[in-house]
């Protein structure tokens, strides 16, 4: 295995980077978004899913993003992606119109599908066993970071005009920029565009009971985890009457926790099988969620989310590195588009899946919502513990 420059490795991460920063830098921004578009009908529905959108898009493109990653090239896919993501990241900045604006978000989406799906493909076909290992965490922990980075930087720049957030989005070109002159495409790693006999073979001999499981599991880890943004704003304003900067102070407790989490990722693995691993990860967000259901004071919240994001950091490393481990290298790169989905459509449906409760219990059924879900956790969890590694 070749040595991977530290250049190619930085680009690798500020790639990943793209795909926080494109739901997080414009979260502040939405109050704003809604009174600047109120003139339109249905505005006050329609402006929420400036945010959620983008991650409908990922969920429907990611396959055909991981599709064209194996018959394109890796490399290729991450470029286009790259530019697509700052036409329409960037649109906001000058929309007068909130149905383009929604297509433009929703454009995003297709561009974070093929940054995220390709961008962990590659991470794939470059790095192997503990090395391996080692960046995911790594990956995982600069996602995680870059979290905080762009809901503070989205604040500050939402206060003077909600446009202005937008125009991070062209940020991206320097990542293209860096991708294009650092990153080299995995020599034979894309399949060719009619699959041989070979690639039909490989195919057959994948594990689809595992695959699907991995699916499973990460759909299973977001529906949990986007709770914490989704939800736990409304429980703490209920419960406390927090200012927004408190609420996402407590809220990127889990941020910070989830890179120390990934940073000490492959420490871990060096001791666990990847079910303890999946096991130990879903077992800390049900002790985090059973602590938010009955937590008294404030300081339980900010316990919670350092256990949510210790879990997190552990389960998101974790899907990558077992599929990876499962898929030859010519399908990777559809195999990681599926998973792409999985995460996005866990990330989509995670607000719907607790809107009943909550509509019709208030206060209550947000306690009930994460009590629920804390035993879901622990369900996975032991489900994992009882698995043969």
């Amino acid at each position: 295995m070749q040595q991977i420059a530290k250049a190619a490795k930085a680009s690798l991460l500020a790639s990943a980077s793209m795909t926080v920063m494109a739901g997080a830098i414009i979260a502040p921004a939405l109050p704003g978004i809604g009174a600047a578009f109120a003139h339109f009908p249905s505005a006050a529905t329609l402006a929420p899913l400036v945010l959620t959108v983008t991650s409908l898009g990922v969920a429907i493109c990611s396959l055909p993003a991981g599709l064209l990653c194996d018959r394109w090239g890796r490399k290729k896919v991450l470029l286009s992606s790259l530019i697509l993501y700052a036409l329409a990241g960037s649109y906001g900045y000058y929309a007068n119109n909130l149905y383009l604006l929604l297509a433009s978000r929703f454009a995003l989406g297709m561009a974070v599908s093929g940054v995220m799906t390709s961008s962990n493909t590659l991470i794939a076909d470059l790095f192997e066993g503990p090395r391996r290992l080692n960046f995911l965490g790594l990956q995982f922990a600069a996602m995680a970071l870059s979290a905080v980075l762009f809901l503070v930087a989205g604040g500050f720049l939402a206060q003077a005009s909600w446009r202005y957030p937008f125009a991070l989005y062209s940020l991206s070109l320097l990542v293209f920029a860096a991708v294009f002159a650092f990153i080299k495409e995995p020599p034979n790693r894309a399949a060719p565009t009619q699959p041989d006999i070979g690639e039909k073979s490989d195919l057959q001999e994948i594990p689809a009971i595992r695959v699907t499981l991995l699916y499973a599991t990460s759909f299973s880890g977001m529906l949990l985890f986007y709770l914490i943004a989704s939800q736990l704003p409304f429980l703490l304003k209920s419960k406390f009457e927090l200012s927004p900067p408190l609420v996402g102070a407590i809220i990127a407790t889990s941020n910070f926790f989830g890179a120390v989490s990934g940073f000490n990722y492959n420490r871990v693995r060096q001791w666990v099988s990847a079910p303890r691993a999946f096991s130990l990860g879903f077992g800390l967000i049900a002790l985090a969620f059973s602590v938010v259901a009955h937590a008294e004071s404030l300081p339980f919240f900010f316990i919670a989310m350092a256990l949510s994001g210790l879990g997190s950091g552990m389960i998101g490393p974790n899907a990558n590195s077992s599929l990876a481990d499962l898929i030859p290298s010519g399908q990777r790169g559809r195999f990681f588009g599926g998973l792409t989905t999985s995460i996005f459509i866990g990330q989509f449906l995670s607000p719907l899946s607790v809107q009943h409760a909550i509509l019709y219990h208030g206060y209550q059924g947000f306690l009930g919502a994460f009590s629920i879900a804390a035993a879901f956790a622990l369900l996975v969890s032991l489900l994992y513990l009882v698995r043969r590694a």
